[in-house]
């Protein structure tokens, strides 16, 4: 199969971490892949066309869908990956406007607004949307509060917006990632937004224990590019792809009540207490 001729696909927040990994996999796969990134000089695996994107620039959008629209020559879109994201750690009191801006704006309206500049094509192309979700739409995490929010927002907005492009056969799959191996986590949390009066300081630390857990357990991010490949298959495509390493245990435990995901959250985040010492 030639480039020309094969699946297109567009992939978001493609120059690192997951996004990297996916357009990667689509690649070796056999897939057209463009790669959205939001520099022009962002690297990109071999046979792989970056595209300069940013999310949260409708303008940005928009050339760049004019830009595959040409590379395309009057081909369409097999699939749109929406992956970028970004996480701010720190506690919701604390939080700038610039923050939660940055995290809505990113993680959910820059979702919807890729879809929008890339509907055309899409429709074209009898394409379908991957929106890259996480657990944490279902299992919010204190300390990742805005985040957690716009992850579940991006659920909400995925569920509707699958019954609008029904009539046009486009299937939308959310995929609900545990935790895997990337810096998000750690960018996050060392950029941590504090309080002059270290009121939050315990929390940080227990925060920072439980992102060091993480990152120890984290599952491999090829896991997520094997999801990814099994949804753009022939085949009708899920509404939902859990992805990871006890996730189904994590989505058993967001279905129990608030007081029983409060104190399990709430034990993950406990200081360890040393073992007594019995002379």
């Amino acid at each position: 199969m030639s480039t020309t001729t094969a699946p297109a696909v567009l992939v978001t927040g493609a120059s690192r971490g997951l996004g990297a990994v996916i357009a990667e996999r689509l690649a070796h796969e056999g897939y057209r892949v463009f790669a959205g990134v939001r520099r022009p000089d962002a690297p990109v695996g071999e046979g792989i066309v970056p595209v300069t994107l940013d999310v949260m620039s409708p303008d940005s959008l928009t050339r760049g869908a004019a830009e595959v629209e040409e590379l395309l020559g009057g081909s369409g879109l097999h699939a749109l990956v929406n992956n970028a994201a970004i996480l701010h750690a720190g506690p919701a009191e604390t939080a700038t406007l610039e923050q939660i801006d940055d995290q809505l704006r990113t993680n959910v309206a820059g979702p919807l607004l890729a879809t929008q500049a890339f509907l055309p094509l899409l429709r074209l192309g009898h394409g379908r949307i991957v929106n890259v979700g996480s657990i944490n739409a279902q299992l919010p995490m204190p300390y990742w509060a805005v985040y957690s929010a716009s992850k579940a927002a991006l659920l909400a907005l995925s569920d509707a917006l699958r019954m609008e492009l029904a009539p046009w056969d486009i299937a939308v799959t959310v995929l609900t990632l545990g935790a895997f191996a990337t810096d998000m986590r750690s960018r996050a949390q060392s950029a941590w937004s504090g309080d002059a009066s270290d009121r939050y300081e315990p929390a940080r630390l227990a925060s920072r224990r439980l992102v060091a857990m993480l990152d120890s357990t984290a599952g491999d991010p090829g896991l997520v590019a094997d999801a990814v490949i099994e949804v753009l298959g022939p085949h009708t495509p899920p509404a939902h792809r859990p992805v990871g390493g006890g996730i189904d245990d994590l989505l058993a435990l967001a279905t129990q009540p608030a007081d029983v995901r409060a104190a399990v959250l709430g034990q993950l985040l406990a200081e360890p207490q040393e073992p007594a010492v019995v002379d």
